[in-house]
């Protein structure tokens, strides 16, 4: 979905996946969009080189427990994961998550807990500009204890 206020966009891709992503951007005149919806909770096989480069995203909002080995207990798969924030980091800093997942065990079966990262996240839009804010806290992602110990910014990305 693309909404559109004003001059201001804002897409929502949901759980699409690379070839969906590529798509929409092939079949469509995408434009810059203020807030994307990091699409499939930040997976490897989502916000793709081809949707980004059309959307250049200002703010990603990911829906995910950053962290959970509910799906793969693989790092590299872990949700949001690094292919995807390497590739957004183009275009922005600004990347928010849900959730983040506590007290992980590995074995003898993946358990965990959960908590707030950002929580609920508002995206408020008026006359002087964008603003998010999550309901626990609005630090980007780049910036929290659990980003610094499994994920790393690249040296190419936005500051």
């Amino acid at each position: 979905m693309l909404l559109t206020r004003g001059n201001d966009r804002f897409l929502f891709t949901g759980d699409l996946e690379k070839e969906g992503e590529e798509s929409l951007a092939e079949e469509n005149d995408l434009p810059h969009c203020k807030l994307f919806k990091g699409g499939h909770h930040g997976s490897r096989t989502s916000s793709n080189d081809v949707l980004l480069s059309e959307i250049t995203p200002e703010n990603v909002c990911i829906c995910c427990c950053a962290g959970s080995p509910e799906y793969s207990t693989d790092p590299a798969a872990i949700f949001p994961t690094q292919e995807m924030i390497d590739r957004v980091a183009r275009y922005t800093k600004n990347i928010y998550v849900t959730s983040l997942a506590t007290d992980v065990v590995y074995e003898p079966k993946a358990s965990w807990d959960y908590t707030s990262m950002n929580g609920n996240i508002v995206v408020t839009v008026t006359a002087e500009g964008l603003t998010v804010t999550g309901s626990n806290n609005s630090t980007v992602l780049k910036d929290t204890e659990w980003f610094r110990a499994n994920r790393t910014w690249p040296s190419y990305g936005v500051q």
